[in-house]
């Protein structure tokens, strides 16, 4: 299984490129910008992220 693109939030930077289930992906904001949301998401059964999309405000 693998899910589908998460994104990277505008101002944002995404390390992990891989989107298969068990990998995740790790989001930092470029300064001075903060990160609301969910800072690493893991790929799950079902082709679902976890936790919330990040933003960068």
């Amino acid at each position: 299984d693998h899910c589908p693109d998460p994104g990277v939030p505008p101002g944002s930077n995404r390390i992990g490129s891989i989107f298969h289930t068990g990998n995740k992906v790790t989001y930092r904001c470029e300064s001075p910008l903060t990160l609301i949301g969910s800072k690493v998401r893991v790929c799950q059964d079902g082709g679902q992220w976890s936790g919330t999309e990040p933003q960068c405000y």
